[in-house]
């Protein structure tokens, strides 16, 4: 397929345009500005604010309308990226970020809602598990760790999982593994001990309200992925 991807430099798009590759499509990388001839067979709409910035999300509202418009002028299929926040509870759901997941969802018939996405390249520097691996190698001091639980889905698995809804039916999908553990415990399972408390804002706990892709099954668990960083 032609499939066009808005997003692609970011953390998760940076793996999942080579998966695109790998599985044999020709991948458009799209900007900010979605021009009126481009022609797609389908069109993977990654692109999204930082939650804090109240121009960065209206410009999304913005640039979302255009993919819609553009969609439905052409009649190619958007394949949206939703969030675990809009079912994690009610800080969560509130803010601004998340009403406009909402509001993405109900202009595309097909979403993907990804967990916790962590791994070498997706969210570089930020998110807890880069810093707990910074931790582990003596470059950083843990700054705190949370007790609120998270289900942690490896970047190569959210990558997967988009190429395969190019063949699934429409639907809304979570991109999840079903297990969860918050940060203390994985720093705990690292052999972490006497850690500082931190208060997550917003409080949220995952929540799975849809069914899993079909044929997609998650392959990495987190605890196996940071031992194997250990061990390295």
């Amino acid at each position: 397929m032609r499939v066009a991807v808005t997003g692609a430099s970011g953390h998760l798009g940076r793996v999942l345009v080579p998966a695109l590759m790998a599985a044999g499509h020709e991948v458009t990388p799209i900007g900010r500005v979605l021009h009126t001839g481009t022609r797609a067979d389908a069109l993977i709409h990654l692109a999204a604010p930082n939650w804090r910035d109240s121009m960065a999300i209206l410009e999304m509202y913005a640039f979302t309308a255009c993919v819609a418009r553009w969609a439905n002028t052409t009649g190619t299929r958007v394949i949206n990226c939703g969030s675990w926040w809009q079912s994690a509870g009610p800080q969560a759901q509130a803010l601004e970020y998340t009403r406009l997941k909402d509001w993405q969802g109900r202009l595309f018939p097909t979403t993907l809602v990804p967990f916790s996405i962590y791994g070498e390249q997706a969210r570089e520097g930020r998110g807890f598990i880069p810093q707990l691996q910074a931790h582990l190698r003596g470059s950083v001091s843990l700054a705190g760790v949370s007790d609120e639980p998270r289900d942690w889905i490896h970047v190569s698995d959210v990558a997967a999982a988009f190429v395969a809804a190019l063949e699934a039916p429409d639907g809304t999908y979570d991109v999840c593994t079903g297990r969860q553990l918050s940060p203390r415990a994985l720093a705990l399972a690292c052999g972490l001990t006497h850690l500082p408390e931190y208060a997550e804002n917003p409080s949220c706990a995952p929540r799975y309200a849809h069914d899993r892709l079909p044929d997609w099954h998650p392959q990495v668990r987190v605890l196996d992925y940071l031992r194997t960083e250990q061990a390295a």
